[in-house]
């Protein structure tokens, strides 16, 4: 058995939203980042997994999110969308069971909001 930890970062800049579609959320959360640690049954680091995701529903990411997460517009644009980066974290967690570790319930939530809108 494996622990999957992981994080995510977000971005929500309403002056730049693009492309919507009537499925969308009005000013939906949109994740720009996907960390995560897979850790053995003693708790022993195996791998990571760090990607940027490029953005779909917003042209920029807020001042705010930079601010806080020093993350920019310009380190995503060359990034692959959430459907690429999503199956490559879902090869990361493998097929071993495992528990999934969350840093808040926002994280979950919002993944799976992505996974229905995008996917």
């Amino acid at each position: 058995m494996h622990f999957i930890v992981f994080d995510m970062e977000f971005n929500q800049d309403f002056s730049s939203l693009q492309n919507t579609k009537e499925k969308w959320p009005k000013y939906p959360f949109e994740i720009i980042q996907i960390g995560a640690l897979k850790l053995d049954s003693d708790f022993n680091r195996i791998a990571s997994f760090n990607r940027f995701v490029k953005p779909t529903f917003y042209e920029k990411v807020s001042s705010f999110i930079t601010e806080l997460t020093n993350i920019t517009t310009e380190q995503l644009i060359e990034e692959q969308t959430f459907p690429e980066v999503y199956k490559c974290f879902i090869d990361f967690m493998g097929d071993c069971d495992s528990v999934f570790c969350v840093w808040g319930m926002s994280d979950i939530r919002e993944l799976f909001k992505m996974w229905n809108i995008i996917i």
